[in-house]
């Protein structure tokens, strides 16, 4: 019996280890280099990150130490000076409108309260130059220029019309203590409503009061273009509140209509 019992034991271990080798080979196996593969991917991409992570890092640094690099400009107290002196000159001086192509304007200027204002500033217009500048910023058709007339001034009134100025003449008075008088500020007022409906916009050159009732008339119907005030410390009170935006110095276009001597030609052998 003991015999034949270790022979059937004998028999039945061999169908064990059948069984589990079936069991080992009935699960799927996957392939090395597949494995390798899912392991190694994660693997590359953080790699490509960390590297791109570097390089924009690298570039930073880079830029931050150009930066420190790159030595400041030392500015000098005079160009300092020179600067200020700009900003101011630029506050001070007031913008400068043109007039619209196309337009025909007429300007009106109190020739006295223009020569007096000038010549206290301690410098000369050059008419010929002035008469450019209205037509070229104003399109100024006609200049229309009231004075006084002086019988020994003929000269002066031969070059101011050869400029391009309409001249409208006043005759003068002389008082006893030898001052002269010569207002032509009705003329200028009439002149202004005769040619009304001849003008797109006028350009009114003084900085007498009595003339707030027709800048103020001129401003209401749209025909103002500017009013040219000699100097700020000519300029009327009145005609500063009416006129406003208005307001032109010309003072301020020194450079541009100043008068300047002309160098004589050479003679021949000279």
């Amino acid at each position: 019996m003991n015999t034949q019992n270790k022979k059937q034991t004998s028999r039945r271990r061999p169908k064990q280890k059948t069984r589990q080798t079936l069991r080992q080979n009935s699960k799927p196996k996957l392939k090395q280099k597949s494995v390798q593969k899912i392991q190694q991917k994660p693997k590359q991409k953080n790699l490509k990150l960390a590297q791109k992570s570097g390089q924009r890092s690298k570039q930073t640094r880079s830029s931050k130490q150009k930066t420190k690099q790159t030595p400041q400009k030392k500015i000098s107290h005079s160009s300092k000076q020179k600067h200020r002196q700009k900003i101011s000159q630029k506050s001070t001086q007031r913008p400068v409108k043109r007039a619209q192509q196309g337009t025909i304007n007429f300007a009106f200027i109190d020739a006295q309260n223009l020569h007096m204002a000038i010549n206290d500033l301690g410098w000369k217009i050059d008419y010929m130059r002035f008469r450019v500048y209205l037509r070229e910023h104003y399109n100024v058709e006609k200049a229309y220029m009231f004075m006084g007339f002086k019988p020994d001034e003929q000269q002066l009134y031969n070059f101011l019309q050869d400029a391009g100025f309409i001249l409208v003449f006043k005759p003068i008075l002389e008082l006893k203590n030898g001052t002269v008088k010569g207002n032509c500020d009705a003329e200028l007022v009439l002149q202004v409503m005769i040619d009304y409906k001849r003008y797109n916009k006028a350009i009114v050159v003084s900085g007498d009061g009595d003339f707030h009732c027709i800048v103020k008339y001129l401003q209401e119907q749209k025909k103002l273009e500017t009013v040219l005030v000699p100097t700020e410390r000519n300029c009327s009170i009145l005609i500063k509140k009416i006129a406003k935006g208005d307001l032109t110095l010309v003072s301020d276009l020194k450079k541009k209509i100043q008068y300047t001597k002309r160098k004589k030609p050479l003679q021949d052998g000279a």
